[in-house]
């Protein structure tokens, strides 16, 4: 389901019994592409970050980074925070521990529902 669609972003939600299974969002002025995945009782498990050419994906375990991999091209290798700008992905980190994180997403869900049933 699409949640925005502007001239800024795209934000997208993937729900799947019930329950929000993924979560996407394009910056179309950045160009980045940010995947939060979540396991089935919708505790996020993985992050994913598109740049350009590079991929930058953490695993995520009792909400804090537990592994971070960096895939360039066809080359992935586990990196380290000190290796890599952990800007975005440490304010990811910090949204996605709010328990409002995922209320919120559901809010909007419902809310765009609203519209498409008008």
């Amino acid at each position: 389901m699409i949640l925005k669609n502007d001239f800024y972003s795209i934000e997208a939600v993937h729900i799947k019994d019930n329950k929000i299974k993924t979560y996407k969002e394009f910056s179309k002025e950045l160009g980045l592409q940010i995947k939060i995945s979540f396991d089935n009782e919708e505790i996020p498990q993985e992050i994913l970050i598109l740049d350009g050419g590079e991929q930058l994906t953490a695993i995520i375990k009792d909400y804090e980074i537990e592994n971070l991999y960096l895939k360039v091209g066809d080359t992935k290798k586990a990196v380290q925070k000190d290796e890599i700008d952990m800007t975005i992905i440490e304010n990811i980190a910090e949204q996605i521990k709010s328990p409002f994180f995922i209320d919120e997403l559901w809010y909007r869900i419902q809310e765009r529902e609203k519209v498409e049933e008008k």
